[in-house]
């Protein structure tokens, strides 16, 4: 299903750009950086979990994204499948692989993700996100 927006091509990139670089930034021990997009009123809902807002991203964010140590994150990769603007309201839809440092390399963790952000007089910010574990692909 298509968000039925415009598509403002600069916007969009735009978002994608900040997308992309909340995870470098994450990957690379800057949760600060990493979450700089949020918006104070943040909220992500995930299956079989309490919502978590803004607090909360920040005390799990500022733990996955240290340096080093197990259980960091060691990179995380983005697949768009749609992003759209209309007005100040900005949809991404995508799909993360993760990998944290210390698990088998072999073990990546998928997820799918549905991005509402908001246009503010800062510029951009994620205000909710909805995420779900995506089973691993069939294996040939």
């Amino acid at each position: 299903m298509a968000f039925a927006g415009t598509r403002d091509e600069a916007e969009t990139q735009l978002l994608e750009r900040s997308i992309r670089a909340a995870a470098h930034a994450c990957v690379a021990g800057r949760p600060t950086d990493a979450l700089a997009g949020l918006d104070h009123d943040f909220l992500l809902t995930f299956p079989n979990s309490p919502t978590q807002d803004y607090a909360g991203m920040v005390r799990d964010y500022g733990n996955l994204c240290k340096r080093s140590g197990e259980n960091t994150l060691e990179s995380s990769v983005p697949v768009f499948e749609e992003v759209a603007v209309n007005g100040d309201i900005g949809i991404a839809r995508l799909q993360w692989s993760t990998h944290l440092r210390g698990a088998p390399k072999e073990s990546v963790r998928r997820l799918g993700e549905l991005q509402v952000w908001r246009r503010t007089p800062d510029g951009w910010r994620l205000w909710r996100s909805a995420r779900w574990p995506l089973r691993a692909p069939a294996s040939r």
